[in-house]
């Protein structure tokens, strides 16, 4: 049976500093590493480490993790750097690979080498060695989780016994109660024993917010706090959600894709003796008398799954529209009921988008509201975040969400719009530079924004909640005023010419 490791380092590098302090971390880290290759003797191993938060999320969600800054004041943060590069080369000289990529945490690298590993390598067991339960989501029949503290071993039925759902439900339970070490907000007033009672009921987190069962979620005030907290509901599960391999381009910037290739091609060569010079000269109590494979062209299989398809830089709307048709960026593809391209016309001032394509009933509610606010269909052009429509009730991914973002950034470009109107969370977070409670910020108008995403959009941005949230019964009072708001705008400059 061939099986590998992936070793998260960041977990036992923390273990190591709260052991002693920052400089047992070459230590700390080799010692337990060095145990795992005596009790998994026939296993490959890679170690993983992060460099900094994740660039995506963080730009999706300022606040991500902002409380860990806090945390960190309190160490040597240069030391740290410094124990983990030791480590990482004292490590090398058993054939240990140890990666990371600038803006990519560890768990994303190690979401996409267990799927390869698991399904394009075809390897019997993968083995990820963490105590973070967000990777409880990866557990399927050949990964397992193995707790690096207590020695146990998650495969699918302990993952149910012991966190209570099973694997492909752990999304949904985060989404619903949150995570403070992340500051992932999730729905108030829910905790694990109400979220998993709410899964057992409704299946997922997004039927809870499904037309067919708000009669009866609306009965509950306990299910009640799900429709309140809609939009943090939505962003919690998009933040906790690791990335695929499909999706894996669209996480990547040409940056991080720059430096994730350079760790991945590095040279990486068992020797015993410069360990032991080093061992020694590192004053280090630690040893093995095993080496592994360097798994360097195994590792380098992975790169065309990561690597981006060149963008098109459409020069006209067809040209546009035949990407989008065409577009492979992300797997929501595969499971798309019909590609929705925009509708309107290209001398259009105002742009209209919605997080993604409209149901029958919200695009009613969206007439509407042009209607209310003084404008036509004719005079807008209509499009939306992702291009896909599906019937299944989560949002959007993350990874789908960025794959679209170079449409919509063309969109703007051959365009050029003077006014733009985002509909929902994921609208807003694109074009301004807010991350979240888009319920807060209904009815505000900015003057042309910088996006982190999209550059500076170069026109008014207003901002509403999506039609959905008032169609299901919640959020007429946010769109009633971001409506009233936006009239009263274009009223404005309607009257000044």
């Amino acid at each position: 049976m061939n099986s590998i490791l992936l070793v998260d380092g960041n977990p036992l590098m923390w273990r190591a500093i709260y052991s002693r302090d920052e400089s047992y971390i070459t230590e700390g880290v080799s010692k337990y590493v060095f145990k795992l290759l005596s009790e998994y003797e026939s296993s490959d191993i890679l170690l993983f480490w992060d460099s900094g938060k994740s660039r995506i999320r963080s730009t999706y969600y300022p606040d991500y993790k902002i409380q860990r800054d806090e945390k960190k004041a309190t160490i040597d943060l240069h030391e740290v750097g410094e124990q983990k590069k030791l480590v990482s080369q004292y490590l090398s000289h058993f054939g240990i690979r140890s990666i990371k990529t600038y803006g990519v945490e560890a768990d994303d690298l190690i979401s996409w080498f267990s799927e390869y590993f698991s399904k394009v390598l075809n390897y019997d067991k993968v083995i990820i060695v963490s105590r973070d339960r967000d990777f409880f989501q990866l557990v399927n029949d050949n990964v397992v989780l193995l707790d690096y503290l207590s020695g146990d071993l998650y495969d699918k039925e302990k993952v149910e016994d012991d966190f209570g759902v099973s694997p492909d439900k752990v999304v949904d339970l985060k989404a619903l109660v949150g995570d403070v070490s992340d500051n992932i907000k999730g729905v108030r007033g829910i905790g694990d024993k109400t979220a998993i009672k709410l899964l057992s009921k409704f299946g997922d987190a997004f039927s809870l917010l499904s037309e067919e069962n708000f009669d009866e979620v609306n009965k509950s005030k306990t299910s009640q706090k799900v429709l309140r907290d809609s939009d943090s509901l939505k962003l919690s599960y998009q933040l906790v959600q690791l990335p695929t391999l499909a999706g894996a381009s669209a996480f990547l910037n040409s940056k991080e894709l720059y430096n994730l290739e350079k760790e991945l091609e590095k040279e990486v060569k068992a020797d015993f003796m410069l360990a032991q010079l080093e061992g020694e000269a590192l004053q280090l109590n630690v040893s093995t008398s095993r080496c592994v494979s360097p798994l360097r062209d195994e590792v380098l299989g992975i790169l065309p799954y990561l690597t981006k398809t060149p963008p098109q830089n459409p020069t006209s709307l067809a040209q546009l529209d035949s990407a989008i048709l065409n577009c492979q960026r992300c797997a929501r593809r595969s499971c798309c009921q019909a590609v929705i391209l925009a509708e309107g016309f290209s001398n259009s001032p105002v742009m209209v988008v919605s997080d993604q394509p409209l149901a029958e009933k919200d695009r009613q509610k969206l007439l509407e509201f042009l209607s209310n606010v003084g404008l036509t269909l004719e005079e807008c052009w209509v499009t939306s975040v992702c291009k896909c429509s599906f019937s299944c009730n989560e949002p959007a991914k993350l990874e789908e969400i960025f794959a679209c973002s170079e449409y919509l950034r063309a969109e703007i470009s051959l365009l050029k719009p003077k006014f733009v109107i985002t509909f929902g969370s994921e609208a807003m977070s694109l074009f301004t530079p807010y991350g979240a409670d888009v319920a807060n910020h209904c009815g505000e108008i900015l003057n042309n924004p910088v996006s982190t995403t999209l550059g500076e959009i170069g026109a008014y941005v207003g901002i509403m909640v999506h039609p959905s949230s008032v169609c299901s019964g919640v959020g007429e009072a946010n769109f009633s005023f971001g409506e009233g708001k936006i009239k009263e705008f274009l009223d404005e400059r309607k009257n000044s010419g």
